[in-house]
C-alpha cells in the first residue's frame, strides 16, 4: 500500500519508481506520469499497451527481449496516511550550477528519492520558484544498485520555455538515464 510523502495529496514519482524497482526486474525502465495518482492504485501488468486515457502512470519494463507494461489506475480506495519527509537536510550535500547538480552523501534514502529531490530544488532555484515542478518521465537504461554512499551528478541538457526540462542522470560517474520535469 502506498502512503503520501509529507504533506502531498498524491503518490510521489519516487515512490512509484521505488515500488517498481523493488518488485520487478528490468534492464530498461521508462515511466510516464500522465496524471496525479491520489488513491491506492489498481496496477495491471500487460504484454501489449492499448490506448487508455484512464491510466495515471504507465511504466514500460524491458528485460532482454521481452517488454511488459505496468499500468497504474486511480481507484476509490483512499490513502489515509502519510510518512514524514524532511527535505531540508539535503542542502549541505548539494551544489547547484546553472546546468548541473552535484550531490554526495551517505544515506539509506534511495537514489531516486535523492535524484527527484535535488532536481526539483534546482528547478525552484534556477528557473521558477513559484511553479510546482513535477516529474513527468523517468528513463533508466540500467537498474540502480542501492548503496549507502550516494555520488550523483545531474546534467540539465534542455530547458524549453522555462516550463519543461530534460536532465541526464549520472551515478558514480556512470550514465543511468534521464529525468523530465514540467512546471505547472
Amino acid at each position: 500500500m502506498f502512503l503520501f510523502k509529507g504533506d502531498r495529496n498524491y503518490i510521489q514519482s519516487s515512490d512509484i519508481f521505488n515500488f517498481i524497482d523493488k518488485n520487478y526486474t528490468y534492464k530498461h525502465l521508462d515511466i510516464r506520469f500522465h496524471k496525479f495518482l491520489k488513491s491506492q492504485p489498481k496496477i495491471r501488468l500487460v504484454k501489449k499497451l492499448k490506448i487508455n486515457h484512464k491510466a495515471n502512470i504507465i511504466a514500460k519494463i524491458r528485460l532482454k527481449n521481452t517488454e511488459k507494461f505496468l499500468i497504474f489506475y486511480e481507484t476509490n480506495v483512499d490513502i489515509n496516511n502519510n510518512y514524514s519527509n524532511d527535505e531540508s537536510f539535503i542542502s549541505k550535500f548539494v551544489r547547484f550550477n546553472n546546468h548541473s547538480i552535484k550531490c554526495k552523501l551517505k544515506t539509506t534514502i534511495s537514489f531516486m528519492d535523492i535524484i527527484v529531490l535535488v532536481t526539483k530544488l534546482w528547478h525552484l532555484r534556477k528557473i521558477d520558484k513559484k511553479k510546482k515542478w513535477i516529474v513527468v518521465r523517468i528513463i533508466l537504461n540500467k537498474k540502480i544498485i542501492e548503496a549507502i554512499n550516494k555520488n550523483l551528478f545531474i546534467k540539465v541538457v534542455k530547458v524549453l520555455n522555462n516550463k519543461n526540462t530534460e536532465s541526464e542522470i549520472f551515478i558514480n560517474n556512470k550514465h543511468y538515464g534521464k529525468i523530465y520535469y514540467s512546471g505547472i
